[in-house]
C-alpha cells in the first residue's frame, strides 16, 4: 500500500508498507494530519523524498528535538 504526496514544486514523498490508507486520491493535507498506518508485520515504513521524480537524501528536511 503506497501512498505518494504532491508537495509542490516537483517535490514528492513517498509512504509504503502501510496497513491502511486513510486519505484518498486528490485530498488535501496539513501537518499533523493522519495520512496511513503502518502495519506491525510489514517490516516498518518505507519513506522516500523526491524532486522532479528523482530520490534525494531527506536527512535536511528533518527537525532535530
Amino acid at each position: 500500500m503506497l501512498l505518494i504526496l504532491d508537495h509542490g514544486d516537483g517535490y514528492f514523498t513517498l509512504y509504503s508498507q502501510n496497513q491502511s490508507l486513510s486519505r484518498e486520491l486528490g485530498d488535501w493535507v496539513k501537518p499533523g494530519d493522519v495520512i496511513a498506518e503502518v502495519g506491525t508485520q510489514s517490516g516498518g515504513l518505507y519513506f522516500e523524498l523526491r524532486k522532479q521524480g528523482k530520490p534525494i537524501n531527506p536527512t535536511p528536511w528533518f527537525k532535530r528535538g
